[in-house]
């Protein structure tokens, strides 16, 4: 592999920050694929907030119904982006269905049903967005700059746009007197970053160095390699975190 498209050395302090989610109880969250048809719950005599994760509501289109009864409010807030469901006290239907357009391009069928319920929160989650936004942000600055920022995400722990964020510990791979295992990983769009746990099994110390990571088969298309120590005492571990295209060379197609 070409030694430029190598990062070396890329040692920064650990700092983990980590935040527990508040969940409220009555909140609803729902997946969702352009032209979707979404189901859940509305209050019946609450209003009922929906919200899209990391787009916005562009558009609203429902049908009057011939029935005033029947009828409801759906309104789309311009400064938060947000539909806020109300329904008359006299409502007589055991649905609320409308369409909505994002500002991204996705179109959603609503098809609700009516409960009796508190005030409640409805969350739209779209898989897609997570990948353009990890695209953006993988374009979004020089190439270098981009290896930077994802190596030092990795190393704080710290939240990317667009990026699916897993720690969890995995299989290990033996690799002569050293096995790794996988602790973390960074999943965007064109890049996958990797956080390993290497340890060195044998009686005796192990330099290590970016060198035998390009050649071995932890993984393919290195783009970077950061390594937490670079000697290794005997039955010791360490921490050894990887950039990798998934597509071969650089996600804009530059080498």
């Amino acid at each position: 592999m070409n030694g430029n498209s190598i990062l070396r050395g890329l040692f920064i302090g650990i700092f983990i920050v980590t935040a527990l989610p508040v969940m409220v109880y009555a909140d609803q969250f729902l997946t969702a694929a352009d032209n979707a048809t979404l189901s859940g719950s509305v209050s019946r005599s609450e209003v009922t907030r929906i919200s899209f994760t990391g787009d916005d509501v562009a558009s609203l289109q429902k049908i009057k119904p011939l029935n005033s009864l029947d009828d409801f409010s759906v309104a789309h807030d311009p400064v938060t982006g947000d539909i806020y469901v109300t329904l008359p006290e006299r409502y007589s239907g055991k649905f609320v269905n409308f369409f909505a357009t994002s500002k991204r391009g996705y179109t959603y069928k609503f098809v609700l049903r009516v409960s009796d319920i508190p005030a409640t929160q409805i969350f739209v989650q779209n898989p897609a967005l997570a990948s353009d936004r990890a695209r953006q942000f993988e374009r979004a600055q020089p190439y270098r700059q981009t290896l930077v920022r994802l190596m030092r995400a990795m190393w704080n722990r710290e939240v990317l746009p667009g990026f699916k964020i897993k720690w969890r510990r995995g299989h290990r791979i033996k690799a002569g007197p050293l096995k790794y295992r996988e602790v973390g990983t960074y999943n965007g769009n064109g890049l996958v970053g990797q956080v390993y746990e290497v340890h060195n099994k044998s009686r005796k110390p192990v330099h290590l160095s970016e060198a035998a990571f390009e050649t071995d088969n932890i993984t393919s298309n290195i783009l970077a390699i950061s390594l937490q120590a670079r000697h290794l005492a005997p039955k010791a571990k360490t921490i050894v975190f990887t950039i990798a295209s998934k597509q071969g060379g650089h996600p804009s197609g530059k080498q």
